[in-house]
């Protein structure tokens, strides 16, 4: 049962709603920042993925691992304020994701 109120909880802590006006403020906040901001015409995981493919990106922060599907060949994943970052990468064509443990 206390794992299965856990669980709920991590799910719910990931399902966030980010309303329009938030949306615009954190890409206002970025410019401001002089940091460039793209609109994804699709998937996000996608277009930056491209981005990586093309070398504009080194890799991906996303929860998220169609991002490896897609192309991209390093996807950072649990980046958070705890530090606790795991690295997946892409080691063959075939796509195949190997878990790096933070040092």
């Amino acid at each position: 049962m206390q794992g299965d109120l856990l669980e709920a909880l991590k799910q719910q802590q990931r399902a966030v709603t980010i309303t329009e006006v938030e949306k615009q403020d954190a890409m206002k906040m970025l410019r401001l920042m002089g940091m460039p901001v793209l609109l994804a015409p699709g998937e996000a995981e996608a277009q930056c993925a491209q981005l990586c493919k093309v070398g504009i990106a080194y890799g991906v922060v996303s929860e998220d691992m169609d991002t490896l599907t897609h192309g991209a060949h390093y996807l950072i994943r649990n980046f958070n304020k705890r530090g606790s970052a795991s690295r997946q990468f892409r080691t063959s064509p075939r796509d195949i994701a190997v878990e790096v443990a933070p040092r």
